[in-house]
């Protein structure tokens, strides 16, 4: 009988090392998770150099339009000159992309060879009058048209004559302002940045 006792309490002894030794391994591997995300979520970013500067030019230059889109949006928010940005959805816009501070309306055009004829590789006239007829039904007084591509002197004139004959203001942002927008962030966020938005949106193409 004392045989048989001596033995259970073996057993029982057994099963609770057992048990104990199962919760320390869970502890630590939840410990290494929670590490982990956190290590990820405090990632410090390092500087850009010459050469990110061009990687992220000709990436940029590479994107889709809903890419370029999303990520003028970001850069817009990274840039931390505008209270609030948001991006509009992808059909039915009506006639703008990005709206800065409830009261600018941004146009985006990535242009690039690959687009097709070189006449639309730069802003003309009709794009200008799209944007200005999107502010003019909505009430809002500043446009802003953010492009990859060229500016056409009817553009320039288009504008000239809205800014002196109404109280609308119409800027435009070509690529070279953006990329000094890009080195103002100075940060190599903005490749990891280029790539999630480009993966993001091939998934949701897929």
């Amino acid at each position: 009988m004392g045989n048989l006792i001596i033995k259970l309490l073996d057993i029982d002894y057994l099963s609770m090392f057992l048990i104990f030794i199962l919760a320390i391994s869970t502890y630590e591997w939840i410990k290494l998770i929670a590490t982990r995300k956190v290590r990820i979520s405090q990632r410090e970013y390092s500087q850009l150099s010459e050469v990110d500067v061009k990687i992220a030019e000709y990436l940029i230059e590479q994107m889709k339009g809903r890419e370029f889109e999303k990520f003028c949006a970001w850069l817009f928010k990274k840039s931390g000159k505008y209270k609030s940005v948001e991006l509009t959805q992808a059909i039915g816009d009506g006639g703008k992309d990005i709206i800065l501070n409830s009261d600018t309306y941004v146009e985006c055009k990535r242009y690039s060879e690959g687009n097709g004829e070189f006449e639309k590789l730069e802003i003309g006239r009709e794009i200008c009058q799209k944007l200005v007829g999107a502010m003019v039904a909505d009430g809002i007084k500043k446009g802003l048209i953010v492009t990859t591509g060229g500016i056409h002197k009817n553009a320039w004139e288009y504008i000239k004559n809205i800014e002196k004959n109404t109280d609308l203001q119409l800027d435009i942002m070509i690529f070279h302002e953006l990329i000094r927008m890009v080195r103002e962030i100075n940060s190599d966020e903005v490749l990891e940045k280029i790539i999630f938005i480009k993966d993001e949106t091939e998934l949701v193409t897929e």
